[in-house]
């Protein structure tokens, strides 16, 4: 119960099907959303693909074409981890 969620702090679209995500736990993941490209929602392109935003209170990424993942499914897919570089 001491654990805290973790929000999505900000979102880049890759090539697709890949997107990068930058999380409130000073993580950066990359995920490869490919085995949700069957749903019926899921962008059919690349313009698509990079009009993805973050929900209001940060736990989902949604797209224009309403297709939306949660933070948790995000770092489940997640091909790549790395820790938040600070710089001054």
């Amino acid at each position: 119960m001491d654990k805290s969620n973790i929000v999505i702090q900000s979102v880049k679209a890759l090539t697709m099907p890949q997107v990068e995500i930058q999380a409130t736990n000073g993580k950066v993941y990359i995920s490869d959303l490919k085995e949700y490209s069957a749903v019926k929602c899921f962008p059919k392109n690349q313009v698509e693909w990079e009009k993805v935003g973050i929900t209001t209170h940060g736990f989902n990424l949604t797209w224009s074409s309403r297709f939306e993942v949660h933070v948790d499914q995000l770092i489940d897919t997640s091909i790549s981890e790395s820790d938040i570089l600070l710089q001054a």
